[in-house]
């Protein structure tokens, strides 16, 4: 995906670069064949929540490691082909601690972490050997600096954690947790254990049935080397890492978004009622429009997030944007793919409903839409420049 001049200013070209599109096609090829419906069904049911050797095959196509520098075993990409990866994976509703990893591990590292800490790591991650999940929301599940109450205390050898976090996505499994902590007069990002002495996890019951914990820290020792960043000057980090994590949510929901649209498309032009397909009824037709409307709203703002991101470029009020119209959206397109679909929609074994719940479960990640607005607002309200 690449930008292009356009009367004069930088105007959007939303056509995938050859290698993008070939790790799509790849991408689209392997869920596929690997992920389907009764696959997600199965493997939620899990304790893990995911399958090992699919996990393993997926380190193999270079998914973990694709923003990784070749140096620490990656493949070298950029963020733009991140989220065209996760354009896949979320229209596949791939169960896997992918986007946990990379967002909560790999993003943090090569934004804040030390040559040490990257050397250690990242090759780990490009590997698919080591597993990492952002433990940052506390009692009130707000994405605020104000909000983080878990502390770390300096200790002689580095620091001692003792609090809670919430809705840490695939902890049970995790290897590392990249945890934020009140350090003194600021906030600090560590690296822990997720396996250490004093680390408990307890499933919570979600809507969707994904993996996420209730994370608690007893007197938890973390060595001073785990320090992720600079000591009380986190939350600059933090807000980088949300920043990308908010634009690659958006991502993966656009997936989901045009995957309800394509097979809703699909059945209106087989399913006749009164001696012809129902999508020659104008009134499905309209459905089918405002799904479309809404995934374009949503599809632009999200890939102009993403560019500029990829570009080095400040994107907290597009990221921000592009999460309230992928919120409505989402739940939008499935809301109206049930109306269209009608009671066979509502079955088990039609997959509709395992988006419908997605597109509930995913407004509420990095940014629910009032969240969102306010996120606009404090960004015009800055300055922010608006087209």
């Amino acid at each position: 995906m690449a930008f292009k001049p356009r009367s004069g200013r930088t105007a959007m070209d939303y056509s995938f670069t050859e290698q993008q599109q070939m790790l799509k096609k790849a991408a689209r090829d392997f869920l596929t064949a690997r992920c389907d419906k009764h696959f997600i069904d199965r493997i939620t049911k899990t304790e893990s929540g995911f399958d090992n050797g699919m996990w393993k095959e997926m380190a193999d196509l270079g998914w973990q490691g694709l923003i990784i520098p070749e140096a620490h075993g990656g493949t070298g990409g950029d963020f733009l082909d991140l989220c065209a990866l996760l354009e896949e994976t979320g229209g596949a509703l791939l169960p896997a601690p992918l986007f946990a990893t990379v967002i909560g591990g790999a993003l943090p590292l090569m934004l804040g972490g030390s040559k040490a800490q990257q050397e250690r790591f990242l090759p780990r991650i490009a590997g698919g050997e080591a597993i990492f999940a952002l433990a940052l929301l506390e009692g009130d599940a707000t994405y605020a600096q104000e909000a983080i109450k878990l502390e770390a205390k300096a200790a002689k050898d580095g620091y001692v954690l003792n609090g809670a976090k919430l809705f840490v996505p695939y902890a049970g499994s995790a290897d590392y947790l990249t945890c934020a902590a009140r350090t003194g007069t600021g906030v600090s990002l560590f690296i822990v254990d997720a396996r250490a002495q004093g680390v408990s996890h307890t499933p919570l019951v979600t809507m969707g049935g994904e993996k996420k914990y209730e994370v608690t820290f007893t007197n938890v020792a973390v060595a001073r080397d785990r320090l992720l960043g600079e000591r009380d000057r986190g939350w600059p980090l933090i807000e980088k890492i949300l920043e990308r994590a908010t634009a690659a949510k958006c991502a993966e929901m656009l997936g989901g978004m045009q995957h309800v649209l394509d097979f809703t498309i699909e059945y209106v032009k087989q399913r006749v009622q009164f001696g012809r397909p129902i999508g020659s009824f104008q009134a499905v037709q309209h459905h089918c429009a405002n799904i479309v409307m809404g995934i374009e709203l949503a599809r632009g703002i999200t890939w102009e997030a993403a560019w500029r991101i990829s570009a080095g470029k400040p994107a907290a009020m597009e990221a921000a944007m592009a999460k309230q119209l992928a919120n409505e959206a989402y739940l939008r397109t499935t809301v109206v793919a049930h109306q269209v679909h009608g009671g066979i929609g509502l079955i088990r074994e039609h997959p509709l409903y395992l988006y419908y719940r997605e597109a509930r479960t995913a407004a509420y990640a990095y940014g629910d839409t009032a969240h969102s607005a306010d996120r606009v607002a404090a960004a015009v309200a800055a300055g922010a420049p608006i087209w």
